[in-house]
């Protein structure tokens, strides 16, 4: 799934100015190149080599325009994308969601019209807007998303967007997610190994278990263990 939606690009647009610098440095002849006869031969084959590169950047920036058609948004409103969520539903499989704030709302919309597909939401949204605006559109988000009849929210990832968070840097939106969506339909996962590259294991499940300690012990084992285990048929 994707997270972040590409801008619509014309097909025959210019490459990205990355492209170009990349195609001026690589075409430059290098300092002390040879003159007269083996001047003319090196100018020649750059002229040959930027010829290709610009090949390749217009590929690329074709490529880009294809990708800007297939983005969150433009999934979310992909009749396609609609139908294959029914299919799933008569599959009896599940849809794990990622994404990010801006479009969860959007998504909200979509997911709720088909409720009988089962839904997983990773990362709890992935808030990464730590603003005052940012959390409230996340919070909104969340809330619109709690309507769907079936969802999971995944409590995990938040090492991805605060490299050096700690417990009391994360508690009041994981604490946020279950208000929302109650530990009936809350998992906790580690998002590891990716986490692991700013803490360790202990870590991160530590500081869930340390936020949740108020929590009951079958409200814990739910969230902890039973309500993924239902939603992913393991037990």
């Amino acid at each position: 799934s994707g997270v972040l939606s590409l801008p619509d690009t014309h097909a025959h647009a210019d490459p990205h100015p990355a492209l170009w610098w990349w195609l001026l440095w690589s075409s430059t002849p290098p300092r002390g190149a040879p003159h007269a006869r083996g001047q003319r031969e090196e100018s020649t084959r750059t002229r040959r080599s930027a010829t290709t590169r610009l090949a390749i950047a217009h590929a690329a920036s074709r490529t880009h325009a294809a990708h800007a058609k297939t983005g969150t948004a433009a999934l979310l409103e992909s009749a396609a994308f609609a139908d294959g969520l029914n299919r799933l539903a008569e599959r009896n499989l599940s849809f794990d969601l990622q994404l990010t704030p801006p479009v969860l709302a959007q998504a909200a919309a979509l997911f709720c019209r088909h409720s009988a597909t089962p839904l997983a939401l990773c990362h709890a949204g992935s808030l990464q807007d730590f603003s005052p605006e940012g959390i409230a559109q996340w919070r909104d988000g969340l809330t619109a998303l709690a309507e769907h009849d079936n969802v999971l929210c995944k409590i995990s990832g938040f090492g991805m967007f605060n490299h050096d968070w700690q417990v009391d840097d994360i508690r009041d939106y994981v604490l946020h997610a279950i208000d929302i969506f109650s530990p009936q339909r809350i998992a906790f996962g580690s998002n590891f190994p990716v986490d692991g590259l700013h803490g360790d294991y202990g870590k991160v499940m530590g500081a869930y278990l340390q936020i949740t300690d108020d929590f009951s012990d079958n409200e814990c084992r739910a969230m902890f263990h039973d309500n993924a285990a239902r939603f992913y048929r393991l037990d």
